[in-house]
């Protein structure tokens, strides 16, 4: 971090941005890491991807049953059905909604490299982080070990870049901006679901939870 230091000491009188966007050079460890990141944020959308498809499939599967089991004059085989289907519904929201979630810290972490708007970005990437933690750990295998070690990742980054000069962040700027973030990644699953998915029959809604997740 020596090097970085020099270069912060060198010019003073830059802005934040300016001085953060020389000291991210192309071979620097400081851009490495910030790419480091990324890479693993799309290996990890990779995987939420794939189990996106397979509870896709699930759903459509179940619906038929669902479908099934009304023309067979089978009501309760059907409620039961539907409360299944219920479940992986919430699960799939869960899932859309942290991809998209990633996507957005993917791409602040993009306008980092370019633009070194570091602190700005990163506060409320790792805010976000902590949530998509929280929500995937029932529904994806090893979500704790692996967006452990990303949120590892970016608070490394943020700690250096915080030792190239005073740039204090700002807790309430970040909560402010992690929740505009998940807002709007859950409104964008939610319309995603409502296009994607076919409703329950009516007759199924009154014996399902499915109100609980909102489309």
């Amino acid at each position: 971090m020596s090097s970085f230091s020099n270069k912060w000491t060198e010019k003073r009188s830059e802005s934040i941005g300016d001085r953060i966007r020389e000291s991210i050079s192309p071979n620097d460890p400081l851009r490495n890491k910030i790419e480091t990141a990324t890479k693993q944020i799309n290996s990890y959308l990779a995987k939420l991807d794939s189990d996106l498809a397979r509870v896709r499939a699930k759903d459509s599967a179940l619906f038929e049953k669902v479908v099934s089991s009304l023309r067979s004059h089978k009501p309760e085989r059907a409620t039961m059905i539907a409360n299944e289907l219920v479940e992986v519904r919430k699960m799939n929201k869960i899932v859309t909604k942290s991809s998209l979630a990633l996507n957005q810290i993917a791409l602040r972490l993009t306008t980092i490299r370019d633009f070194g708007d570091v602190v700005e970005n990163l506060n409320p990437s790792i805010a976000v982080m902590k949530s998509l933690k929280s929500g995937l750990n029932d529904v994806v295998p090893n979500t704790q070990e692996e967006l452990g070690d990303l949120d590892a990742l970016l608070k490394e980054i943020l700690h250096d870049v915080g030792s190239l000069g005073d740039i204090a962040p700002s807790p309430i700027g970040a909560s402010e901006e992690a929740n505009k973030i998940m807002e709007e990644a859950t409104d964008t699953a939610d319309r995603k679901l409502r296009e994607r998915f076919p409703p329950l029959p009516a007759s199924l809604l009154k014996n399902t939870d499915m109100e609980q997740i909102d489309y």
